[in-house]
């Protein structure tokens, strides 16, 4: 996959206090997941992306975007979890094409990841790799945000894992394992929060700040 088709994906900039401050209807978001060969951000390497664009409660399947990355030559448990078989690696691309890309999209969406946690240790990671210099997001995390949600009703004990998350909300289960699979169901457990929180059309990002899922790196 050439990089001038990964350019269709690059947005007009936009500054953090734009962003922050703009309405829940208007607010640019972009869901981003990985799947890697495992969960140690030291060893481990990225072997798909995906991301998917949305604004209000509504998601824009035409940037749906989904790749394989080449060089991840030790799969470990990914052709067992995500499915990914060396071969979908090796016709994959390099990994600075959607780095480049998200690099853009940090100044001009909220990224939304569940479990950002592990998810930014590897792309941070990637980028010092890749000598790139590392671009800093506003994240919503759901895995935090749900942790909040439970938290507020007495529940400190249940997980938070998305597809768990999905059900308490009344959203089918997701099992993908797919990154835009994942991304998806992702941003929907964003929509289905925030209904739950009680925002509005008008109310900005930032009313999220109290809930500690908002992270501004």
């Amino acid at each position: 996959m050439p990089w001038r088709f990964l350019k269709k994906y690059l947005k007009p900039e936009q500054s953090h206090n734009t962003l922050l401050n703009l309405g829940w209807s208007q607010l640019p978001l972009l869901a981003v997941d990985l799947e890697l060969t495992g969960l140690n951000p030291k060893e481990d390497k990225i072997v798909s992306v995906g991301w998917i664009e949305g604004v209000g409660s509504s998601m824009a399947l035409s940037s749906a975007f989904h790749t394989h990355i080449q060089g991840a030559q030790q799969l470990k448990q990914s052709p067992i979890i995500h499915g990914i078989t060396a071969s979908e690696i090796a016709e994959g691309v390099p990994l600075q094409a959607p780095l480049e890309v998200l690099a853009n999209y940090a100044k001009s969406h909220i990224w939304v990841m569940h479990c950002c946690a592990l998810d930014w240790q590897m792309l941070h990671k990637s980028y010092m790799e890749q000598q790139m210099l590392s671009p800093k997001p506003v994240i919503v995390d759901t895995l935090l945000l749900e942790r909040y949600l439970l938290a507020k009703s007495g529940d400190t004990h249940s997980p938070v894992d998305l597809s768990r998350a999905r059900l308490r909300h009344g959203l089918p289960n997701a099992h993908a394992h797919n990154a835009l699979d994942d991304a998806a169901a992702t941003l929907e457990l964003l929509f289905a929060q925030v209904s739950r929180l009680g925002l509005t059309a008008q109310s900005n990002i930032k009313a999220l700040k109290h809930t500690g899922a908002l992270k501004a790196l």
